[in-house]
C-alpha cells in the first residue's frame, strides 16, 4: 500500500503555470509566487484541519 502524497509548493504552482513561466514569475512577479504558495498552504491547512 503506498502512503498518500500531498505535492509541494514548488511543485503545485509548476503544475500551473509550467516549470518556464513559474521560474520567469519568481524573477518579474514575486509576489503572485508568494500569493500562490499561500493559497496552496491554506488549502492544504484547511483539507487536513477536514
Amino acid at each position: 500500500m503506498t502512503p498518500p502524497t500531498v505535492p509541494g509548493l514548488w511543485w503545485t504552482a509548476r503544475d500551473w503555470g509550467g516549470m518556464e513561466g513559474l521560474c520567469l514569475m519568481c524573477g518579474e512577479q514575486p509576489r503572485l509566487v508568494h500569493e500562490i504558495m499561500e493559497y496552496w498552504t491554506m488549502r492544504q491547512d484547511d483539507s487536513a484541519n477536514g
